[in-house]
């Protein structure tokens, strides 16, 4: 894509969180930079919580996002600036993806250390489950009254 940054950055503290993180949560370990960026910006996005990279390292090549990733932090940056002129600017996308993944993964720890040994790879399924069911609720009730 024109003008796309070359690298997604973490903040430079950040790197221990994942990595400890990859070693407590076996579905973490299984998955690339890519794909824990992706779940920390997630988490983030969920609580509304973003914060400021202090110091920036790189993550991984932004060349590694498949275009459902990179629709995922267009939709993220719409959301946040409520314009569509920010889907044209590659930077602000990815700083706004940034900060919310800045605050996901210490977000994750913190759920990590307050949740018992093994328990939290089913609470997260149990929230998904929640979410999913949510989800469907509401477009049932759409379809029912009409409204899209």
């Amino acid at each position: 894509m024109l003008n796309m940054p070359a690298l997604i950055n973490i903040d430079k503290k950040d790197l221990d969180l994942y990595k400890s993180l990859g070693k407590e949560v076996l579905n973490f370990k299984e998955r690339d930079n890519k794909e824990q960026f992706l779940f920390a910006l997630a988490t983030g996005f969920k609580y509304e919580s973003k914060s400021e990279l202090n110091r920036k390292q790189w993550f991984f090549r932004s060349s590694y996002l498949l275009p459902k990733d990179i629709s995922l932090l267009r939709a993220v940056a719409l959301f946040e600036t409520k314009d569509v002129g920010i889907l044209n600017n590659w930077a602000k996308i990815f700083e706004i993806a940034e900060m919310y993944a800045h605050s996901g993964i210490k977000l994750l720890c913190a759920n990590i250390n307050k949740t018992p040994l093994g328990r939290f790879e089913k609470k997260l399924e149990e929230e998904l489950i929640e979410e999913i069911q949510l989800m469907n609720k509401v477009r049932e009730d759409e379809a029912k009254t009409g409204n899209k």
